[in-house]
């Protein structure tokens, strides 16, 4: 049988094609295919493309093709958007079996491996969620960029704006940071950030999340402001997971995971947050699969192969050292 997953997140969407034996046969990358950020006509193309660059790269043809586990951005918020979602699957993948959950459910799958627990999900957006013992599933966040989205990429790429202008008008003192923005932003005059933040923080909540980049060089140069910044955004996801863990009922020691690409700041985020997480009790542990993973999981749900396509991959780990399917790239 073979299975193709989806990780649609806020920022690029991922394709895997694997057979039941946890074999990867086909992976592709492509732009968002956000319900909530772009028209039907742009999602339908990207999942049109990304079908037809995995078939394509394996000469499979699409009846070949068992199921599809879908990871959809802000799935199940909006049940218009939930049906544009399924109308759009239902176009592209035809007879296809096809599971749609939001990206969030499928990264708590992957890092846990169906058992219960939390995943921190921390990127373009933030969000935690989770699964207690008794199977019920919360979250917490993921309010969205304008209210919300603490310690996510755009709250710290937001965060780099901010210092900067306090570091402008001398409320606090220059630091590296300061020279960076202007150097990467091209400001010619400080007050060319108000008309280039007014675009980013209100037309491309991506943009201000590529931002963050800046404030991690910064923190690599031992910038106390950026180091400060990445503390206060594991604070910010700690409290995540702290109230995730009060709305469940786990009756053992809660075992807490993490996805997305703001975890890439390794020292300055993950430090502390594994540090403030293990001083609540927590247990942290590392993602055993990719999100993308998760979705191929989801997809095989369907024929309940889930818990094979596991077994198989983690009998290739112990087999084989290395791939992209076989090793989780987190």
């Amino acid at each position: 049988m073979l299975f193709i997953g989806i990780d649609g997140g806020g920022t690029k969407t991922e394709f895997l094609l694997c057979n039941e034996k946890g074999k990867e046969l086909g992976t592709v990358k492509l732009g968002c295919a956000n319900i909530w950020q772009y028209d039907e006509q742009t999602v339908t193309e990207v999942l049109v493309d990304g079908l037809n660059k995995i078939l394509a790269s394996t000469g499979i043809s699409p009846e070949q093709v068992s199921g599809v586990g879908f990871g959809a951005a802000c799935f199940g918020e909006s049940k218009e958007k939930d049906d544009l979602y399924k109308r759009i699957c239902n176009k592209v993948f035809g007879n296809v079996l096809v599971e749609i959950k939001s990206d969030v459910e499928i990264a708590l799958i992957a890092s846990l491996g169906y058992q219960s627990g939390i995943n921190i999900v921390c990127g373009t957006g933030s969000m935690a969620f989770g699964m207690d013992d008794h199977d019920k599933v919360e979250r917490c966040g993921g309010w969205g960029h304008q209210i919300g989205d603490e310690g996510s990429g755009h709250w710290l790429g937001r965060k780099a704006l901010e210092l900067f202008t306090k570091q402008s008008d001398g409320r606090i003192e220059k630091t590296i940071l300061y020279k960076l923005v202007k150097e990467k932003l091209n400001l010619e005059n400080d007050f060319d950030l108000i008309t280039m933040a007014d675009n980013l923080l209100y037309a491309s909540r991506t943009d201000t999340a590529a931002i963050q980049k800046i404030l991690f060089e910064a923190a690599k140069l031992n910038d106390k402001y950026a180091i400060q910044a990445y503390e206060e955004a594991a604070n910010e996801i700690v409290m995540l997971a702290n109230a995730l863990r009060n709305k469940l009922d786990f009756e053992d020691t809660v075992k807490v995971s993490y996805s997305g690409g703001v975890f890439q700041a390794r020292d300055f985020l993950k430090k502390p947050l594994i540090r403030n997480l293990n001083k609540l009790g927590f247990k942290v542990v590392e993602p055993k699969y990719s999100p993308v993973q998760g979705a191929a999981f989801l997809a095989a749900k369907q024929f309940d192969m889930h818990n094979q396509l596991m077994e198989s991959i983690d009998k290739n780990n112990e087999e084989k050292i290395g791939g992209s399917f076989e090793k989780s790239n987190i």
